[in-house]
């Protein structure tokens, strides 16, 4: 597993812990379209569904194209789940 080095001096600048500035980070790029959801909760530390709680507790958009739903369709077909 990759591992993010953050300095403690970065910590006491933000006055954030780990966690929250990892979080923060998420957000943002997540919002830019940078991360796929999946993406940005692992780089949060947080399972999707708190993830998804934080973004909703932030008012930042869900975003769910046409292409994944037919990936998303894929994958259960592949799994014979429909």
């Amino acid at each position: 597993m990759n591992q993010i080095i953050i300095s403690k001096e970065l910590l006491m600048t933000t006055r954030m812990n780990r966690k929250e500035l990892l979080s923060e980070i998420a957000l943002t790029l997540y919002a830019k379209e940078k991360l796929t959801l999946e993406q940005a909760a692992h780089l949060a530390e947080m399972l999707i569904a708190a993830f998804l709680a934080l973004m909703s507790s932030r008012e930042i958009e869900f975003k769910f194209s046409d292409q994944d739903l037919e990936e998303d369709i894929e994958t259960l077909n592949k799994l014979g789940l429909i």
